[in-house]
């Protein structure tokens, strides 16, 4: 995560421009003075080290989910992990109908392209 474009956007400074950043200005996202839906793709990385969901504008898309168990025993031992599942196709939740992402939507391939 690259973080110097918000820093340097808090302090009112400019990136400097003899090289490249790959990073973003989180700040109007901090402020919320981002203007409404947002064109930008969210990646949701798992302890895995893969990118399990990803979220665009309205939408979120999970593409393996695991089951919860217990992280820790009563006398301290860990739980195994739960139970994988690969989403394929992948679950898609409107946010803005289901924020608690209870019931994943319907789509077909058109749409899936659109998100």
């Amino acid at each position: 995560l690259d973080v110097l474009p918000t820093f340097l956007s808090l302090l009112g400074a400019e990136l400097p421009q003899d090289r490249s950043f790959d990073g973003v200005d989180l700040s109007p996202i901090l402020f919320d003075t981002s203007g409404g839906e947002s064109n930008r793709v969210l990646f949701h990385p798992s302890s895995d080290k893969e990118v399990s969901a990803m979220r665009f504008g309205r939408y979120k898309a999970f593409f393996r989910t695991v089951g919860q168990k217990p992280c820790r025993f009563a006398n301290g031992t860990h739980a195994a992990g739960g139970k994988s599942i690969t989403h394929e196709p992948p679950l898609v939740f409107d946010l803005e109908a289901d924020p608690g992402e209870t019931t994943p939507v319907q789509v077909d391939a058109v749409v899936m392209l659109k998100i």
